[in-house]
């Protein structure tokens, strides 16, 4: 078997069809020539974002900011996940977004929405998806992962759970939360999509944890301590992620 995950991957939005020529420029033309210094021969991987994978080689590279171009060897479609994994998160304050964002696609987050909540305290600005799809766009690229997560906008907890069908399972952290072993004994079969609702630092408004009791919110206990909103973020992915009957299904 090819062991694709020993190249390096970059971003290409095009179709990667066997036997066609691809001229790249740009950023990921500096980053193929100048940070991973490939020279012609070199192979490497590339994706739409759209679960293409193609291995293809450098044919030629042109003058300096005039890109390089590659020759598609072979491409494959790969499956989405099952089981869709959205986190709905509140924005916490600077870097840690990054942070947030960039794990969370690691363990396969499929759809990010920045969650509005009564003690949010950062606000929610159009301008901020253009650099979270870049977050998500690196972190893909160093995990070889080939279906890109969705940046939806901003949205409320009500907006979110209305708006959840009723195959969706629906998880909270919380310090009284059940453990992994009753939770996989709980879960009941043909679950299509996992919405993961993280709040912000002040955590949920009496309101907002109505409003999910109502939905039966599975809660998970994740820690003995109170958690900053990004390491909820990630450690509640990562506990979905061992959710056997969501994996087995």
């Amino acid at each position: 078997m090819e062991n694709f995950r020993s190249r390096p991957m970059f971003y290409l939005d095009s179709d990667l069809n066997p036997g066609e020529n691809k001229h790249i420029t740009g950023a990921e033309s500096g980053h193929i020539l100048q940070s991973r210094r490939l020279r012609c021969g070199d192979q490497l991987l590339l994706t739409n974002g759209q679960g293409v994978r193609a291995t293809a080689a450098v044919l030629s590279i042109r003058k300096k900011r005039d890109g390089l171009t590659v020759r598609v060897e072979s491409s494959v479609l790969e499956e989405r996940p099952v089981v869709r994994k959205t986190l709905a998160a509140a924005i916490p304050k600077g870097e840690r977004q990054s942070v947030l964002l960039g794990m969370a696609t690691q363990l396969g987050m499929s759809a990010y929405i920045p969650l509005i909540c009564e003690y949010s305290v950062v606000k929610y600005q159009q301008k901020m998806k253009d650099r979270w799809r870049r977050i998500v766009t690196g972190a893909c690229k160093q995990c070889r992962q080939c279906h890109f997560p969705v940046i939806e906008d901003a949205r409320s907890i009500r907006s979110v759970l209305d708006s959840s069908p009723p195959d969706t399972l629906i998880v909270i952290g919380d310090l009284e939360g059940k453990s992994m072993e009753t939770a996989n004994a709980e879960i009941t079969p043909g679950i299509r999509e996992v919405r993961m609702l993280v709040g912000p630092e002040g955590g949920f408004s009496e309101t907002e944890r109505q409003l999910m009791s109502r939905r039966n919110a599975l809660k998970l206990r994740l820690s003995n301590q109170v958690l900053r909103t990004e390491t909820a973020a990630v450690s509640l992915l990562a506990a979905v992620n061992q959710l056997k009957l969501i994996q087995e299904y």
